[in-house]
Parts: structure tokens; sequence; C-alpha cells
């Protein structure tokens, strides 16, 4: 059992692997979709999105922390944004601790020392944004239509780990110097 209170990097490279497949299975939309769409799949699609930006280290630190922003919801499940939105809701608790998470799930992957500055943040939420706004047409406005099934996003188990290994690994050696 993984104490959320205290969640810290070590305990996000020990169970990765768990933290994959959940975020694999958790549906995002909570579950208003045509068919099943991971929370994984859309971390995976965010980071696709991020262009290449002047500075392949900001470059990839925005795509490691597309792969990563979500990766709170491994453990509470993915809350839809209209409810997030309700203030008679007390969901206070819950951000906290998918912000722990998150905060564990950065030290995790990437390098000593480093940390996802402004731009690379604000390229990350941009692309989370696009991704939201052709989710919501390809997967709740036409998923119920009489048009027939919604265009697929590919996806394959296992690629939001490989993704964030290897985006992980690539930050690592730009850091490093090394390319």
């Amino acid at each position: 059992m993984i104490d959320l209170e205290n969640i810290d990097a070590q305990t996000i490279i020990g169970c990765q692997e768990e933290i994959a497949n959940a975020l694999e299975h958790t549906c995002r939309y909570a579950g208003h979709v045509y068919e099943h769409y991971s929370v994984a799949a859309h971390s995976v699609l965010v980071a696709a999105l991020i262009p290449e930006l002047a500075d392949p280290m900001i470059t990839s630190e925005a795509r490691l922390w597309a792969l990563l922003h979500d990766v709170g919801e491994a453990f509470i499940g993915d809350i839809p944004a209209p409810v997030r939105k309700v203030p008679r809701w007390e969901l206070r608790y819950l951000q906290e601790v998918e912000d722990r998470i998150a905060q564990a799930a950065l030290k995790a992957f990437f390098p000593e020392g480093t940390w996802p500055g402004e731009v690379a943040i604000a390229a990350g939420k941009q692309a989370d944004a696009d991704v939201v706004f052709l989710e919501r047409a390809i997967y709740q406005m036409e998923a119920f239509s009489s048009h027939g099934k919604p265009p697929r996003i590919d996806y394959e188990k296992g690629d939001w780990l490989r993704a964030v290994q290897g985006e992980a690994q690539e930050l690592a050696m730009l850091v490093a110097g090394v390319q």
C-alpha cells in the first residue's frame, strides 16, 4: 500500500510499472467516451503535440512534464474538469494529494538539480489544452452521434512508461551535455 501522504521520488521509481498500468486502465472523462480512452494515452498524445522549441532541453522538459502531468490520477482516478470546478464540492484534499504525487514524479524522473521551467510548463499546458479540445470533439460530441465510431488514437500497452523513461534519459543526456 502506498502512503499518499508521504509519497516521494523513490516510491514513484519503485512502482512505475504499477503507475503505468493504473494510468492505462483509468478512463478519461469518467468513462463517458465511445470506447476506453486512458489517461496514459492522453498524456502520450499531449507530449507528442509539443513542438520542437528553440532549446532542445526546454522541449525535452516540456515533453516529460506533459507525460507526468496527470500521474496523480493513477491513485485518485480521473475527476472530470466540471466536477473539479464546482465550489461546493470539497476536492481540495484530492488536489493536494494529486499535487504531492506530481511533485514526487517530477523529482523521480527529472535529472537531479533540474526542474521544468516556466516555458516548458507553459508549452505543456498549451499542448494539454489543445488535446482536451480535440478529445472533446472526438470522444464526446461525436461519440454518441449517428456518424459511427470516432477516429481511434493509437496507443499500445506500455507506451506511457516507455515514453517517460525515454524522455527522462534524453533530458539527462542534454543536462550532461551529451547529444
